[in-house]
């Protein structure tokens, strides 16, 4: 190997180290990022359908989506909340057995 040759690797290699800087720093960002919007129950990030079951993640709400698209919010903890005495009560009236009560409840929760 000359000269020449071991600088363009020497190039190369600072090249990558610098890339790999970059992708770690964007990651803690991120890290970070999730933390914070976890704490307040905001969605982390948003999967975009497309068409013919494809998609997408993004780490900001996405806008503008062309026609045929849809996008739901992700969530790192469940965003449930406990059932009113109302809902509860509506349940157990609607329901004969302990299973049905059971798999009507999961479902209340998002539970499929």
């Amino acid at each position: 190997m000359n000269a020449d040759q071991l600088e363009i690797l020497c190039k190369g290699l600072e090249d990558a180290i610098t890339g790999l800087e970059t992708m770690i720093q964007f990651s803690k960002t991120q890290a970070d990022r999730i933390a914070e919007l976890e704490k307040k129950g905001e969605p982390v990030a948003w999967m975009e359908y497309i068409q013919d079951e494809e998609w997408e993640v993004w780490y900001t709400e996405p806008t503008d989506l062309p026609e045929g698209h849809s996008y739901k919010p992700l969530y790192l903890a469940p965003q449930t909340k406990p059932l009113s005495d109302e809902e509860i009560k509506e349940l157990i009236v609607n329901k004969t057995t302990d299973y049905e009560l059971c798999r009507a409840m999961q479902e209340r929760h998002g539970i499929k």
